[in-house]
């Protein structure tokens, strides 16, 4: 089974909306943010010492500094004209190994990617039949 979490970004998402929705006390979700945030900062301070026992301080850096350029890239797969089948498979095959080891595709970035291999091979097919 797939892990998952709520952290960062998603935790004040969720105040605001069960606030907004009135799901509990305010002051109950208040409380519970509160938990959630000090979880969240305990998690990140273990990372973030795991990564120094481990040696990876440096590589953790780089990786932060290159995600806006890892998810630009991501999106761009489902944009860019794909030339061939070599290009096509290989997108697929790409989110193939995502979805098993994630168990799903569920990212914008993958649908958008997917769609765009099917509709290569769409294409092909009334090409072909042409």
């Amino acid at each position: 089974m797939a892990q998952t979490h709520i952290g960062g970004d998603e935790i004040e998402r969720a105040r605001v909306e069960f606030l907004r929705d009135r799901v509990a006390k305010p002051s109950l979700i208040e409380r519970e943010y509160a938990d959630a945030k000090k979880r969240y900062r305990a998690i990140e301070r273990a990372q973030a010492a795991w990564d120094r026992k481990a040696g990876l301080s440096e590589k953790r850096k780089q990786f932060e500094k290159n995600k806006p350029e890892l998810r630009t890239a991501e999106r761009a797969l489902g944009k860019v004209k794909l030339s061939g089948m070599a290009d096509a498979l290989a997108l697929l095959d790409f989110l193939h190994d995502r979805a098993t080891e994630l168990e799903e595709l569920s990212e914008t970035w993958e649908i958008d990617a997917f769609l765009n291999a099917t509709d290569f091979f769409k294409r092909w097919v009334v090409a072909e039949q042409s």
